[in-house]
């Protein structure tokens, strides 16, 4: 029976749909037009081309063209004076990468495009992982231009010996022919296995062997090789590689969400020491760990990646390499990652961590790598996020919180964490009823709609300010009605900061003023209605006999859509 694709579970994370070609090095540029290490052809395959872009040498050669929403990769031969220019190579050609702006570990990743035909012509389009290590790669789909009907999709990586393997999972003639058209070319990677798509039909599968970093996105029309043969009389050029769109989707949590269990003690702000760069040992080393006795160590030098403190607390510094990473070890560590892609290891049990300059730009794209906790989709972390002030803490376990400084929860996007070796919830965690939103824009358990911009929110009873939602939970007695009955409370004033609100029908404003513990929510305005079936509920477990269920509402003539209309206590 044939398998098809079904995306009805995942979320798209990432989409170009190429109305214009943003190159790295120009103004807002996102693709980076060679490879990882600077590299523009891979001569260990025997290519014959290199890739080019409009400032490469200032040859003004673009192979890149966009028209209706297709962007055109182009190979043709090099003149004797541009090949003086390149290498001496025969052809030039394009090629694009997702490197410094996008990688997610686990997900679907999918291409339309239509491939060239013709002798030794070698479109592709597949995944690199970040760190920049070779293998393991994922192949999602390889073209040899000679046979344009033979599609091939392969898996690379390293067994426990550290040998490079490949599985050919995929080798299919006759689907279609490549070069007639456009199709689409997809892969499902999860934690325990790959899956092949193409034009929606499963092709092929193998078990996964990429497990502990996120990959990034290449697409490129490589021209001759060991494997494709060169181009001879027949190979029609120019040759081109039409790309319709690049997409990518997570997988929405299998798995029901829980919350912070309320019986934990309070991790705050003051919890945490920000320590300072002071007198550091300086690391040239593709790999340091600091001795016993240093508490302040950087790195130095694109040769210098990996940092590893010990089980003081440490200050570690990152270089303005393209790639690193800082595992603080033991202790309360400080991490500064500076430029690059950085990735920040943080461990269970190895203390209260902060992480002073986490971005999530373009060409500066930071991840999270959280090891050992119960976390393992990005809709469970961000439940467990807090907007504090400028800052963003995140509770990891009882005794164990991260604090990012001076970070908007807006930019945890899903493709910031990387997950390895996940263990049992917490014992006593409150079950929410539903995913949380991928970019949380409230502290706490109560969730705000992801298209809302709350502004502020505040947890008051008597004037007095808690600290934080735990500590709210634990000074404060909820107010109970009968089981399952829906309560309008139309009884208190305007909420402050927004005007214009929806009235009950006693002619009073709509409020959340029932609970004494939830006094005040200022909501951020928006232009656009949220639609009732587009509504996140979560239920937050308040103790053991009582709970508290927040429903949002859409209002067809009222743009401020992020106030809690009414409560459902049971």
């Amino acid at each position: 029976m044939t398998e098809t694709l079904d995306l009805s579970k995942y979320k798209m994370v990432f989409s170009d749909d190429f109305d214009e070609i943003d190159l790295l090095g120009q103004s807002d540029g996102f693709w980076r037009p060679y490879g990882y290490w600077g590299t523009r052809t891979l001569p260990g395959n025997g290519e014959k081309q290199l890739y080019v872009d409009p400032s490469y040498k200032n040859l003004g050669l673009n192979p890149f063209n966009v028209q209706d929403g297709i962007l055109t990769i182009r190979a043709e031969p090099a003149s004797a004076e541009i090949k003086a220019q390149i290498d001496n190579l025969d052809y030039t050609s394009g090629m694009i990468s997702s490197e410094r702006g996008f990688s997610m570990q686990y997900g679907y990743f999918e291409i339309r495009a239509q491939m060239p035909a013709g002798k030794g012509l070698w479109p592709a389009f597949w995944m690199l992982t970040l760190d920049g290590q070779w293998p393991p790669e994922l192949d999602v789909v390889e073209v040899l231009g000679k046979e344009p009907d033979k599609l091939y999709g392969t898996s690379h990586y390293k067994d426990e010996s550290g040998s490079h393997k490949k599985v050919y999972a995929v080798a299919v003639k006759g689907m279609f022919d490549s070069s007639g058209g456009f199709h689409t070319y997809g892969i499902d990677w999860q934690e325990n296995k790959v899956v092949w798509y193409y034009d929606g039909i499963k092709v092929g599968e193998t078990a996964n062997k990429i497990t502990n970093q996120p990959a990034y996105l290449v697409a490129n029309l490589a021209v001759g090789g060991y494997w494709p043969g060169n181009p001879d009389g027949s190979t029609p050029f120019p040759a081109d590689m039409k790309i319709d769109y690049i997409r990518a989707y997570q997988k929405t949590p299998d798995h029901q969400l829980v919350g912070i269990p309320t019986g934990w003690a309070t991790i705050g702000i003051e919890d945490f020491t920000v320590l300072t760069r002071t007198s550091p040992v300086t690391s040239y080393a593709w790999r340091y760990t600091m001795k016993p006795e240093e508490t302040n160590a950087v790195m130095s030098g694109d040769g210098s990646r990996f940092l590893t403190g010990n089980d003081k607390n440490n200050f570690l510094g990152g270089s303005r390499s393209s790639y690193n990473e800082l595992d603080g070890g033991r202790g309360d560590d400080t991490l500064q990652g500076g430029r690059g892609t950085d990735i920040f290891v943080i461990r269970n049990g190895r203390g209260n961590d902060v992480i002073l300059d986490f971005s999530n730009t373009v060409n500066n794209t930071d991840k999270i790598r959280l090891d050992g906790f119960h976390f393992c989709h990005a809709d469970d972390v961000l439940v467990w996020a807090r907007q504090m002030g400028s800052d963003v803490l995140l509770r990891l376990d009882e005794d164990q919180a991260l604090l990012l400084k001076n970070l908007s929860l807006n930019a945890l996007t899903p493709d910031v964490f990387i997950f390895t070796n996940p263990v049992a919830v917490p014992t006593n965690a409150p079950v929410l009823s539903g995913p949380a939103p991928t970019k949380p824009s409230m502290p706490g358990p109560l969730l705000a709609h992801p298209k809302s911009d709350v502004l502020e929110y505040r947890i008051r009873e008597g004037g007095s300010l808690w600290k934080s939602y735990e500590e709210a939970v634990a000074e404060s007695t909820p107010r109970t009605s009968k089981a399952g009955q829906v309560e309008r409370y139309a009884d208190a004033a305007p909420l402050p900061g927004v005007t214009d609100q929806p009235q009950s029908s006693t002619g009073q404003h709509r409020s959340v003023s029932a609970f004494p513990m939830l006094d005040e929510v200022v909501t951020g305005m928006r232009d656009d209605i949220l639609p009732a079936s587009d509504l996140f509920a979560p239920v937050l477990d308040i103790s053991n006999t009582v709970a508290l269920q927040p429903v949002i509402i859409g209002v067809p003539d009222w743009s401020h859509s992020t106030i809690f209309d009414r409560m459902l206590l049971h």
